[in-house]
């Protein structure tokens, strides 16, 4: 009898790794589908981006050889004019520093190329992948594992790091880490932390934006999301999502 119920609770814990294999292959996928899809959007928004700018290229330059057409022979001679009269300044020199053609497609480009971004972001949002579990928990343990104590342990030999590792992370993180960066694949301790960010970062399921407009400071918070001000854009944005960029920005 006892040969039976211990063959019975040998079987039923055989069922139940085997349910939970299937369930963590279910999520793995479903996660890997759902990172697809999102892929497919921003392909999709970037080829809409990639027309529109080309139709403003040849917009512009159909309304370039108009107006040069109009104002050649006036602005000859005005400038002529001009530069007749500054040249007589002493000590005046002319500026060499800027490029007028330059110029010249930033205006264009700030006067025409009026993109609803929020449209994008709106959709980014829509697509944008759950946060898996082995991501929110390698978060706990990059929160437990700062400068110092990331200090502490790579001074440790390997074997004493181990167990105090397994003292400071619960089951689940160590289980987490294990996925993320194993650590027959990652002996060292520095090239095995480096794999879990690298893991975080290509499962983040936060969209960052970065804008040029200092404003995007006071946004409220929303989920899933995080805006941030780049000096360096002076218009548009870009859309981080992962290790992915799209780039609407000048």
């Amino acid at each position: 009898m006892q040969m039976i119920l211990a063959a019975v609770l040998l079987v039923m814990a055989v069922l139940n790794v085997f349910l939970l294999f299937v369930i963590r292959q279910i999520v793995v996928i479903t996660n890997r589908q759902v990172q697809r899809h999102f892929t497919v959007e921003l392909e999709s928004l970037g080829t809409e981006v990639e027309g529109m700018l080309e139709r403003l290229a040849e917009a512009r330059k159909e309304l370039q050889e108009t107006e040069r057409k109009e104002t050649a022979p006036q602005e000859a001679e005005t400038t002529a004019s001009v530069a007749r009269g500054l040249s007589q300044v002493p000590g005046f020199s002319h500026p060499r520093y800027r490029s007028e053609e330059s110029l010249e497609t930033y205006r264009y480009i700030r006067d025409h190329m009026k993109l609803d971004y929020s449209d994008y972001i709106r959709q980014a949002l829509a697509s944008r992948p759950q946060p898996d579990q082995v991501w929110e928990r390698l978060r706990d343990v990059m929160d437990k594992l700062d400068f110092q104590t990331m200090y502490g342990l790579l001074l440790m030999q390997d074997e004493e790091r181990e167990t105090v590792l397994e003292r400071m992370l619960t089951k689940e993180e160590q289980a987490a880490l294990e996925q993320a960066a194993p650590l027959d694949l990652h002996p060292d301790f520095s090239d095995r932390m480096d794999a879990a960010r690298q893991y975080m970062k290509l499962h983040d399921p936060v969209i960052r934006v970065e804008s040029g407009d200092p404003d995007v400071r006071n946004r409220p918070e929303e989920e899933g999301l995080r805006v941030e001000y780049n000096p360096q854009i002076h218009e548009g944005i870009r859309l981080h999502m992962g290790a992915g960029v799209l780039d609407y920005s000048l």
